[in-house]
């Protein structure tokens, strides 16, 4: 008899043209393995009878084929999921994990048993619109492990998108953005310090074109907020791709720059002596800032 790798020779006497094995035996192997589904094979000693199959076991349950509708009336978003089992389980859950959206926290819906549908009603304020990691797990009352968000390399997840680009778009224009962190040569950097895009439209120079304008902020030593040198800049935004700005253009036309040593965002010609610490980034990485006061610059008012 056999477990995958997991190998055990077991003697067992013939009668009536039956073999009878008792599969306890296996419970700590199915329990510790890392796959899903074992298989148990039946090996003889005499190797000109080749195994066969005994059974499969599924030792865990996941889910596949995962689809997911949405609408959004007046303030309330409605999302239905549906997908398919495999094995099953008991206190089932979905999480719904916001990427990249401080300040908004997870949420998490009980699935009653024996179902794979599911209509999740919420607010637009606790769930706007953004990205997600969609996760189905097990809830244990009686574990101690903290819930967090699963890493990209776990299973019964996919990351969505909530909310129409129609959406996403008004809370970019009603709220700004704030820069996260910067992308050079596919590393990212942290911003550092608190840089933001407030009054935000749109001001495409062509055409079609749908170019963004913006005044582009920090705070001095007293938290006060104010207006960067070289202000309004222009940007395109990439709403498929964690939000992202492929360049960050000053009244000049000039890209912007970044001093990693300073934590400085800057156009002009500057921050010489930091040499190797100055990167012209690939990607400015934003969300959407919530919750948050600017500075009301006189194009505003």
């Amino acid at each position: 008899m056999a477990l995958e790798d997991h190998r055990q020779v077991i003697s067992r006497p013939i009668k009536q043209e039956l073999v009878v094995f008792d599969l306890r035996q296996f419970s700590d192997a199915l329990r510790e393995s890392n796959q899903a589904i074992q298989t148990l094979l039946l090996v003889f000693e005499d190797n000109r009878l080749p195994p066969f199959t005994l059974v499969r076991v599924r030792t865990r349950w996941q889910v596949a084929g995962i689809k997911i509708e949405q609408r959004l009336q007046d303030d309330v978003r409605t999302i239905v999921l549906e997908w398919e089992d495999l094995g099953r389980a008991f206190n089932r859950v979905v999480r719904f994990w916001p990427l990249d959206m401080p300040g908004i926290s997870m949420i998490e819906h009980f699935i009653p048993d024996g179902v794979s549908r599911v209509e999740i009603v919420e607010s637009k304020g606790r769930l706007p619109a953004g990205r997600y990691r969609l996760q189905f797990a097990v809830d244990d009352p009686w574990g101690e492990d903290e819930t967090l968000l699963p890493e990209p390399d776990s299973e019964n997840f996919i990351d969505v998108m909530i909310g129409s680009r129609d959406e996403r778009l008004q809370d970019v224009l009603e709220m700004g953005l704030t820069i996260e962190a910067f992308e050079c040569e596919g590393k990212k950097i942290s911003a550092g310090r608190e840089y933001w895009i407030q009054d935000i439209h749109i001001s495409p120079e062509f055409e079609g074109e749908e170019r963004f304008q913006g005044i582009v902020c920090t705070a001095d030593q007293e938290g006060k907020p104010i207006a960067l040198d070289y202000n309004p800049v222009s940007f395109y935004l990439e709403f498929e791709d964690s939000n992202r700005l492929p360049f960050l253009q000053d009244k000049d036309r000039d890209g912007v720059m970044y001093c990693i040593r300073c934590r400085a965002l800057f156009w002009e010609n500057a921050h010489r002596e930091c040499k190797n610490e100055v990167i012209f980034p690939d990607y400015i990485h934003v969300v959407v800032r919530r919750g948050k006061d600017g500075f009301r610059s006189a194009e505003s008012d």
